[in-house]
């Protein structure tokens, strides 16, 4: 299910629960079940290729999202059209999933099939999915900040009224591309919704040792956008304002920052330790579980019942095993496919494009 088939509508409660009224809802019933549905697929998944990593299951390390599912799915899945765009950093399995990526296909990518969409060349979690929009990360962390200003530029100059998401990590945001991109849409109104996920560590490194303020959304007013700072684990009051946001950019208002303050429950990989943080820290984050507390939210406001929350994850964790299992049985490519990716084939270099892209014509197209 993508954002763009969830068509369908609910107002009736769940089971003679005692139900808010829709108008009290940050979303319709339907999108809160969505919402929730996403984030347990990429929670479920996540934790299975954590435990199979340290099976040793997995070639190479993986870089778990497991807390932070919400920082992805909820902007995820209100900038849902289907030209709009997400780009990602390392961390963004939630993305993938909200823009409607098959778990056989992660699955693929995860355990390097020739069957995924990298054709098992990429790194593990370097995900991508074309059919959602869902742009491979860039290694050169924070440059990826430039390349969404560009396609928000793109759909700017074609008059589309699409989006860029672009989520990046308070680490990345530190970097110098971050300026220039966010200068770059502030002048020009550009379609793009900048996410800093805060999760207070860029590896190794706290917060306060690579920013020199906290409330990073302070930098929004540099360059004359909305900075909005959110608390990234509590879905119903994040929806409200990235709902706005999307709104705002389609209709030609501009950018916007968020930082979405949360925490990542593993190391910055499956091989860090994560030794360098307090328990009582990462005790204070898990219970504070983005998943379990929404859960909490859709049972009390009459959404789901238990059993019915139950009965999901029973069929997700199915769901799952089916799809990675179906994964394990396809080939890993051969030494020789390297080549047709890596390397440019014996006989002359292709020819320059005979087709040039129009000189922009800044004062016409802005």
């Amino acid at each position: 299910m993508t954002p763009q088939q969830s068509t369908a509508r609910t107002t009736a409660p769940a089971n003679g629960q005692q139900a808010a009224k829709a108008s009290q809802l940050p979303a319709s019933p339907q999108e809160l079940k969505d919402i929730h549905h996403y984030m347990k697929l990429t929670r479920e998944f996540d934790q299975r290729m954590v435990e199979m990593f340290r099976a040793g299951q997995l070639l190479g390390t993986y870089f778990a999202q497991v807390g932070q599912e919400a920082c992805d799915v909820v902007p995820g899945y209100f900038a849902g059209e289907e030209d709009d765009i997400f780009l990602p950093s390392h961390r963004d399995l939630a993305g993938a999933i909200v823009r409607g990526a098959p778990i056989y296909e992660l699955a693929c990518n995860v355990k390097s099939r020739s069957t995924s969409q990298d054709k098992g060349n990429s790194h593990p979690v370097f995900w991508g999915y074309t059919k959602g929009n869902f742009l491979v990360c860039s290694s050169i962390i924070a440059n990826q900040y430039c390349v969404s200003a560009g396609a928000a530029l793109a759909f700017k100059m074609r008059g589309q009224r699409n989006v860029a998401i672009q989520t990046l990590g308070e680490g990345g945001s530190s970097k110098g591309p971050l300026y220039e991109a966010m200068n770059f849409a502030g002048i020009h109104r550009l379609p793009v919704i900048f996410i800093i996920q805060n999760n207070w560590w860029a590896e190794s490194v706290p917060i306060h040792l690579q920013a020199a303020v906290e409330d990073l959304t302070l930098r929004a007013i540099g360059f004359n956008m909305p900075g909005i700072r959110l608390d990234g684990n509590d879905v119903p009051n994040m929806i409200g304002p990235v709902r706005e946001a999307v709104e705002r950019a389609r209709n030609g208002e501009g950018p916007t920052l968020f930082q979405f303050d949360t925490y990542r429950w593993y190391g910055h990989s499956s091989i860090d330790p994560a030794n360098y943080r307090d328990q009582a820290e990462v005790d204070y984050w898990k219970a504070k579980d983005p998943v379990a507390t929404f859960e909490k939210w859709l049972i009390d406001h009459g959404i789901y019942t238990a059993d019915e929350v139950a009965a999901k994850e029973a069929a997700i964790k199915a769901h799952i095993e089916d799809e990675v299992a179906r994964a394990e049985l396809d080939p890993h490519p051969e030494a020789e496919d390297y080549k047709q990716y890596v390397y440019c084939p014996d006989g002359p270099l292709p020819a320059p494009a005979q087709q040039r892209w129009e000189r922009w014509d800044g004062k016409s197209a802005l």
